[in-house]
This record gives C-alpha cells, sequence and structure tokens, in this order.
C-alpha cells in the first residue's frame, strides 16, 4: 500500500490545519481535540504517500474505536488535507480503510456539517446513514 497512517505527535502544521477543519463549532474545539489526543482517547496519525520520492505528507487525522453493540466502529474524529479534501481523502481511504480492518471494525464513520467535506466522503464510497439536527 503506498499510502499509511503514521502515529504523529501533536505539532503545529497538525493543530493550524484541524483547527481550520473544525472551524467555529460551537460544540466542539481545536483545544477539545488536543485534549482528546494528549489523554490517548483518539489517536493522530500523518496520512502518508510512500510512492514518491521523498515521501509526501497529504494531511492528518485523528481517530478512535467506538463500541457499537457487538459491532467496533472506527471514527474518523477530524481530518485536514494539505493536498485537498477531494483529492487527500480519496488518496487516504485505502490506509483508512486497512486502518478498519487492523482494528477488527466493522465500519468506519465521520461527522461532518461542511458540505464539501460530505461530498468526498461520498465520492471514496461513504454513505449518509443519518442525519443531525440541534436546537
Amino acid at each position: 500500500m503506498s499510502v499509511v497512517l503514521q502515529r504523529a505527535n501533536w505539532n503545529e502544521e497538525a493543530e493550524r490545519k484541524m483547527a481550520e477543519a473544525i472551524g467555529n463549532d460551537p460544540t466542539y474545539s481545536i483545544a477539545d481535540l488536543k485534549t482528546e489526543v494528549a489523554r490517548g482517547s483518539t489517536v493522530l496519525f500523518a496520512v502518508i504517500d510512500m510512492a514518491v520520492s521523498p515521501a509526501e505528507r497529504l494531511g492528518y487525522c485523528c481517530l478512535w474505536v467506538d463500541p457499537v453493540g457487538q459491532a467496533r466502529e472506527l471514527v474518523i474524529q477530524a481530518g485536514a488535507s494539505l493536498v485537498g479534501t477531494r483529492n487527500g481523502l480519496k488518496r487516504a481511504m485505502p490506509a483508512l480503510i486497512q486502518e478498519m480492518k487492523n482494528k477488527n471494525c466493522q465500519h468506519m464513520r465521520a461527522h461532518t456539517s461542511n458540505r464539501a467535506v460530505g461530498r468526498a466522503l461520498r465520492a471514496a464510497g461513504a454513505k449518509l446513514a443519518e442525519e443531525v439536527y440541534r436546537f
């Protein structure tokens, strides 16, 4: 597999790109994500394309496993591309699917309010499973 997920330490570039991706969400902030990574409840990965020389960092993602009833889901808690959302997600998807299998997860999920990210997820093979409404 040419694209791999490599555990990463929290860093300025990841923080800046993840903050851009999270935006002004009133329910979740970059500080929340940083705390989750520091606690170990979420893992930060660099997404790296090893097929090119030198290896190209495509972006970052934060993942955790959610036990859902009898199943397990790999949750993409946050993600940020350095090469464009659609391109980055398309190139990262095989590595994400492999991580899902490595963690013995039956499904993978991501939540987003960003329509462009939703389109990129659908283009990568995701199916819309629910809509969330907040009052």
